[in-house]
């Protein structure tokens, strides 16, 4: 369930090659699972949490990120423990790299 904006691995090998970087590590991120509670739960709704959350002054935003994130652990945390369950036949959707710049 690749994301159609998502590049390939060797897309991005390349392009961080011509950059003058290589890939120390690398593994996909963001399984079926928690793309679907994303698009389903999330997604529809984002709009209107990030215009209320940019009139908030700084300091009242992070205030209330840290208890939601702090409410949302229990609920979220079940999908992140059975990602690697559904990769196999639904690779992840994303790629994470650490890159070492080429001397």
């Amino acid at each position: 369930m690749a994301s159609p904006e998502c590049k390939t691995y060797a897309e991005w090998k390349e392009i961080f090659s011509d950059e003058g970087l290589r890939i120390v590590h690398h593994r996909n991120y963001l399984s079926k699972n928690i793309l679907e509670a994303w698009d389903i739960g999330l997604r529809p709704i984002s709009p209107f949490l990030i215009e209320m959350a940019n009139v908030l002054p700084p300091e009242k935003r992070l205030d209330i990120k840290e208890r939601w994130v702090e409410a949302m652990m229990p609920l979220v945390s079940p999908f992140c423990l059975m990602e690697n369950s559904t990769d196999e036949i639904h690779p992840p959707g994303f790629h994470l790299f650490v890159l070492k710049k080429i001397k």
